[in-house]
């Protein structure tokens, strides 16, 4: 069954197997370290299968990692309660950032990428995850603070997810004695937002 209760379709289970196969590789090994191959056999079909729903294993992976991402957003839009102001909203985004389950699956997407040494298909996923994440921020302002001016909203969401990012890569590539720790993520993202926090919270 998929999501909506259909049944899946052979297709649909050869690329979720696909997907979940890129995941295990990209997780165990790193990126670029395996090949289509090497995927198809984990994925238990054909390279054919491979290249009918992806260019290259890395697109796999890819899409392994936005899943991840896409997941995380949907559950952290549900828990947004009495909303009334920019600092509402990042308050209770900072809780969901640090929440067991950002955690886990940001920080899963942030180590996978660290391992990927060429880095401009990296970029333009991460353009990609950053304009869509964006969005969806914009809208849940827009619903909860409709006082905000709409074109600071976009400023705010992308200001938001850029700092997030940033904090992530901190956290991921740090020198400090606590870099890669829970500790040192919860610091960065409480001060990620405290920067942005700075910048908008009294616009309201």
């Amino acid at each position: 069954m998929d999501k909506s209760g259909h049944p899946e379709s052979v297709k649909e289970r050869n690329r979720r197997a696909i997907v979940a196969a890129a995941g295990e590789l990209a997780s165990t090994r790193g990126m670029g370290n395996f090949t289509v191959a090497e995927l198809a056999d984990a994925a238990g079909t054909s390279r054919r299968s491979i290249f009918n729903h992806f260019h290259t294993a890395d697109s796999a992976v890819y899409a392994y990692l936005t899943s991840l991402i896409e997941d995380l957003i949907d559950q952290i839009e549900d828990i947004f309660d009495d909303i009334d102001s920019v600092d509402d909203f990042l308050t209770q985004l900072g809780e969901a950032l640090n929440s067991d389950l950002s955690f886990r699956y940001l920080g899963h997407v942030t180590e996978v990428l660290s391992t990927d040494p060429r880095h401009m298909n990296t970029l333009s996923w991460s353009s990609q995850i950053i304009e869509e994440s964006s969005e969806i921020l914009d809208r849940v302002l827009r619903t909860y603070v409709p006082s905000l001016n709409p074109v600071d909203g976009v400023f705010l969401a992308h200001a938001i997810i850029s700092a997030i990012q940033t904090a992530q890569s901190i956290w991921a590539h740090g020198t400090l004695v606590d870099s890669g720790s829970r500790s040192h993520w919860e610091a960065l993202n409480k001060r990620a937002l405290d920067n942005v926090r700075h910048g908008f919270a009294d616009r309201t």
